[in-house]
């Protein structure tokens, strides 16, 4: 479902009702997902890459839409700082594919924070701190993705399900 709506959202009117009907329903189906796998005893390393998936294809289509928006409503810095997240993300990710030969994306408590604040944070566009919330998710996001570069350079199983660097088994 959240692939499907994501690529819907690409081609709705951004800030309309429609376009944050399908994204709510993108986020309230991330949410779901996982939990009604695990209740349903329905886990699959398929259904783990294609939560995975789901997950970039709806950061990548709300942001081509909403990224006018938030760029005209901060500062360069934060806009630099979230290139520089990007790219340490990126790295692990290639990280990953080259140790275990797989798309090896992680779900762990940080990255699950991170998927939450970056949903939410559209939301507030409009509020006299975005920019300071904008920094706040941010900040989660680094320590997300430096835990999940680690995680990738120093465990010798790929375990997309590890909680985070605490529970890394060498």
């Amino acid at each position: 479902m959240r692939i499907a709506g994501s690529i819907f959202l690409a081609f709705l009117s951004p800030l309309s009702a429609s376009f944050w009907a399908v994204y709510l329903l993108c986020g309230i189906s991330d949410m779901l997902d996982g939990w009604l796998a695990r209740r349903l005893h329905a886990q699959s390393r398929i259904g783990a890459a294609l939560d995975s998936t789901a997950d970039l294809l709806f950061v990548l289509c709300a942001g081509i839409r909403l990224i006018p928006f938030i760029v005209s409503d901060v500062d360069a810095w934060i806009l630099w700082l979230a290139v520089g997240i990007a790219a340490v993300k990126l790295s692990a990710y290639t990280v990953g594919a080259i140790r275990y030969h797989r798309f090896a994306a992680l779900h762990t408590m940080l990255n699950k924070l991170t998927g939450a604040a970056l949903f939410l944070l559209p939301l507030f566009l409009w509020s006299g701190g975005f920019q300071t919330l904008c920094v706040l998710v941010e900040a989660i996001a680094l320590a997300a993705a430096v835990e999940e570069l680690l995680i990738q350079l120093k465990t010798k199983t790929y375990n997309a399900n590890i909680q985070g660097v605490w529970r890394m088994h060498k």
